[in-house]
């Protein structure tokens, strides 16, 4: 049935629905930022989507563009990529570096002001097999 669906490029219009439910980010919200909301899709939906990243979506992306992401990887994390940063940091200053300068970012809001055109341009530029571009877009 999954293959079937995702040959299509057709999502079930139960799989679009989900249940929202507004968790705190702290111990004593006071506001509305101060929930998060998380939203609970069908489990068959769940399912497809990793089909479909694992096994159409990131065998698209070239190698080179995926070296230092830590994302949505099996050996990936926040930590893992804390310790590889500590560690590129500790081989400079114990070589000939008097400093290290780096520059964080926090990106937690980028998605919400994303131009999803340009992305879509940029995912379809990756001659992705089937219907699969229908289902990200």
């Amino acid at each position: 049935m999954l293959n079937f669906i995702i040959t299509a490029g057709q999502i079930p219009d139960i799989w679009r629905t989900a249940i929202v439910t507004a968790v705190p980010k702290v111990s004593q919200p006071g506001g509305c930022s101060d929930y998060r909301p998380i939203s609970v899709t069908h489990i068959l939906s769940c399912i497809t989507e990793r089909i479909i990243v694992n096994r159409r979506l990131t065998p698209s992306i070239p190698p080179e563009l995926l070296v230092n992401q830590y994302a949505y990887k099996p050996t990936g994390s926040t930590t893992v990529a804390l310790v590889d940063l500590f560690h590129s940091l500790t081989i400079r200053m114990l070589g000939n570096t008097a400093y290290v300068r780096a520059v964080l970012i926090d990106f937690t809001k980028a998605t919400d002001i994303a131009d999803h055109t340009a992305l879509m341009s940029k995912i379809a530029d990756l001659q992705l097999p089937g219907n699969t571009y229908n289902w990200i877009g």
